[in-house]
């Protein structure tokens, strides 16, 4: 080997800094984007904005003669609730916690002779006059958890859960004897009902 000639294994290593560089040059370029995106702040002006509230109420429970909600604040800002209103008049209530933070849930309840059947219109205020509305179409007692509670459940979820699948395994032995057609069949039909129940389900909710 003459003098001046580098071997493969000596240009490799001095091509490992250099691909190492490469390699980190995107994330110190994001280091720096995010370290003048905070310093500057480009949008600091942007906020100079009355704060955008949002209040929504997650549950209603009714029992006699007092209702209870839960309400969560969906805004960016934090929220204080200073009034409640039902059916056009302002109601007394009693809350876990006035303020609520971003994303932050409270419990509040009011003690209203609410009657079975009839709307519920509830108005939330907020301490910046803000309101947020939520309507209950039709009042009903809501049921507590007893065991005749816990065995209507336990029974649709038999229903829902274990006898259809105690059904396919039943037919399982079927269908291993039948065709390709047959099975083909099936699984038209299954495909089928599965997308008129997504469809139903969608209309529904429009």
């Amino acid at each position: 080997m003459g003098v001046g000639q580098r071997t493969a294994p000596t240009e490799a290593a001095e091509a490992r800094p250099i691909n190492l560089l490469r390699a980190l040059a995107p994330f110190l370029l994001i280091v720096v984007m995010v370290a003048l995106f905070l310093a500057f702040d480009p949008v600091g002006g942007l906020r100079d904005v009355p704060p955008a509230e949002a209040l929504s109420v997650d549950r209603v429970t009714f029992q006699p003669d007092l209702i209870t909600l839960t309400v969560r604040n969906d805004g960016a800002d934090p929220v204080r609730i200073a009034q409640v209103q039902l059916n056009g008049a302002f109601w007394s209530y009693a809350i876990s916690d006035a303020n609520l933070p971003r994303l932050g849930t409270a419990t509040l309840t009011v003690s209203y002779p609410w009657e079975p059947g009839l709307p519920v219109e509830i108005v939330l205020v907020t301490s910046t006059g803000l309101t947020a509305s939520h309507t209950v179409e039709a009042a009903a007692l809501t049921p507590g958890v007893d065991g005749s509670t816990l065995a209507v459940y336990t029974l649709l979820g038999i229903y829902m859960g274990v006898v259809p699948v105690a059904i396919g395994l039943l037919w399982y032995p079927a269908l291993r004897r039948a065709g390709p057609r047959s099975v083909t069949f099936f699984l038209a039909l299954t495909l089928g009902l599965l997308a008129f129940l997504l469809v139903d389900t969608v209309a529904e909710g429009v």
